[in-house]
């Protein structure tokens, strides 16, 4: 196509604007950098991260769970005992042994166990200098009853033994993938800001930290077979997915769960976080005594609102690299970290608790994320990158981790 005819201009004018004319002439500036929306989204995978690293051989793995010997159990008779009943049913009669002392924290009675026979215990009671022998207090049904540990006899013998059988967690790694695909002819076009291959890559990696982070805390387990798939008999492979904490604690911690009812108090909100001090075992934290709660926007108000004066992050805490407020709680220190991937209408009100010595990242041996390149068909003129991985949350105390929800601050 021949070029256009310049335009005659057939009188004197005076200089213009730069409207006048050709506006293919006009140079507009352009910065050659290109500002990203999205501040760091992944604070979960990168605890998980920076705990413990782990590879596994099978999409399937477990991790073994064991607990400390139970100490509490309560009074199952509906009618109660009177002040010399010396046969008592309690909930669960496996946690004794003979000569154990107990304690009935209502009344402080100490009863000593000398009989055990399914869920009925023989007891003496009120064994303790001071009041009446064999004469105790009054029971009622649902009384708590603690386990104080034994008093032999000075020729006992071996006491019988009672013992733990650890349980498992079952988590299984994800096939999480995301890919960039530009033209032959993109790859050599000079162009402001980043080449179109490397913006894409970029963004293709921050989805996919996304993509796992959302993974880290949403997910539910999933375990579609291969054959006989009872989900999707469209494909003839198989499909696993990553169960997130939220899944974790819903199921087995769910007593670890607690509904803000929109406005929390300080009050409220140290005797929820508690529990999860008290039960923590002295190599989760080195003893520090510190948890990380990860909080949507909402939630993260409601603790400024209170004027809490902030304390030093430890130098255990600071090793996940991210911003950390420290509150003193009562029970221990909270490290709060404002959680970006918490939005929306339902999640900005989040809290997730987490103990993160409990955590790690699990992928399947040879897969964790990353870059696979020239992916595209053949005789295509384009380049396709693939990033991807198999990759798990891996959980080993679920009780030590709760959440909160419909947590705002107040007006």
């Amino acid at each position: 196509m021949p070029p256009s005819n310049a335009t005659v201009i057939n009188r004197a004018v005076t200089i213009e604007g730069p409207g006048r004319g050709n506006a293919d002439r006009i140079w507009i500036p352009i910065e050659d950098k290109l500002w990203e929306y999205g501040p760091n989204m992944n604070p979960l995978t990168r605890m998980a991260n920076v705990m413990k690293k782990r590879s596994v051989p099978h999409r399937e793995f477990k991790v073994l769970n064991d607990k400390r010997l139970p100490r509490f159990t309560r009074i199952n008779e509906n009618s109660g005992y009177n002040t010399t009943a010396v046969t008592i049913t309690v909930d669960n009669g496996n946690y004794f042994r003979v000569q154990d002392v107990i304690e009935i924290t209502r009344t402080g009675e100490h009863c000593l166990v000398t009989g055990i026979s399914g869920n009925d215990l023989t007891v003496v009671r009120n064994y303790a200098t001071g009041g009446t022998p064999g004469t105790g207090v009054a029971m009622v049904d649902n009384d708590e009853i603690r386990i104080l540990g034994q008093a032999q006899s000075e020729r006992s013998a071996t006491p019988s033994t009672i013992t733990t059988d650890p349980g498992t967690v079952t988590n299984y790694t994800q096939l999480i993938s995301r890919s960039s695909s530009v033209s032959l002819d993109r790859t050599r076009t000079d162009e402001y800001g980043p080449k179109e291959k490397q913006r894409q890559s970029k963004q293709a990696m921050d989805e996919i930290k996304i993509d796992n982070e959302l993974n880290f805390k949403f997910g539910k387990p999933l375990k579609d077979v291969e054959g006989d798939s009872p989900r999707d008999s469209s494909v003839a492979d198989s499909r696993y997915a990553t169960a997130g904490i939220k899944w974790f604690v819903d199921n087995f911690a769910s007593d670890n769960v607690l509904d803000a009812n929109e406005v929390i108090t300080q009050t409220t909100l140290w005797g929820f976080v508690a529990p999860l001090f008290e039960n923590m075992p002295d190599d989760s934290t080195n003893q520090n005594r510190e948890l990380v709660a990860l909080c949507g926007m909402n939630a993260f108000h409601a603790f400024h609102q209170w004027g809490l004066s902030r304390v030093e992050t430890t130098p255990d805490m600071k090793k996940f690299g991210m911003q950390l407020t420290t509150y003193l709680a009562p029970p221990g220190r909270l490290n709060l970290v404002q959680d970006y991937s918490l939005t929306g209408d339902e999640y900005s009100n989040y809290m997730f608790v987490i103990n993160p010595m409990d955590l790690e990242y699990v992928y399947t041996d040879g897969h964790d994320v990353h870059i696979e390149t020239n992916k595209q068909m053949p005789n295509v003129k384009e380049i396709v990158d693939e990033i991807w991985g198999e990759v798990g949350l891996g959980i080993k105390r679920p009780e030590l981790h709760g959440y909160v929800y419909n947590m705002k601050a107040g007006a």
